[in-house]
């Protein structure tokens, strides 16, 4: 994924696929799994990706933390009409049902990085928090990946 500017149109995405399971974290209303980033240059824009499964309760993933950038923030992309899709900020968070699965993935729901302060590259592993309303604050281990590894999951 390149940068994301908020109301920026992109070529839509043409192909729905589930990325290779990496590992899940726990807490309590909700689990994080599956979690990938690609390589990016510092200075750039990246976008993480993973999945969310609900719990006995609800939840919603309302921010996201690392120190890795500038700015951490929750994303979506929508369609902008004419084949383009455009991205923008999440205000009111990410619903997570009871029992629910929510992909963040290419195309969709995502948690961008503006402003690396350093390079990912392939092979690192990059430290964030995904913050719930009801969960708090989750550690989420995020493997740096090539960008075929992100087209495999569109």
């Amino acid at each position: 994924m390149s940068a994301c500017q908020t109301e920026t149109p992109e070529p839509a995405p043409s192909t729905d696929a589930t990325p290779e399971a990496s590992g899940a974290v726990a807490s309590g209303s909700v689990s994080v799994s599956d979690p990938f980033v690609t390589a990016t240059p510092a200075g750039g824009t990246g976008g993480v990706f993973m999945t969310l499964t609900g719990g006995a309760m609800p939840d919603t993933l309302v921010d996201a933390r690392s120190t890795i950038a500038e700015r951490v923030e929750v994303h979506e992309t929508y369609d902008a009409g004419d084949g383009l899709r455009g991205m923008r900020l999440v205000e009111s968070g990410i619903p997570v049902g009871v029992g629910e699965t929510v992909r963040l993935a290419p195309g969709g729901y995502h948690v961008m990085l503006l402003g690396l302060a350093d390079e990912l590259a392939v092979g690192d592993t990059l430290e964030m928090e995904a913050v719930f309303a009801r969960a708090g604050a989750v550690q989420v281990r995020v493997p740096v990946v090539t960008l075929d590894r992100v087209r495999e999951a569109m």
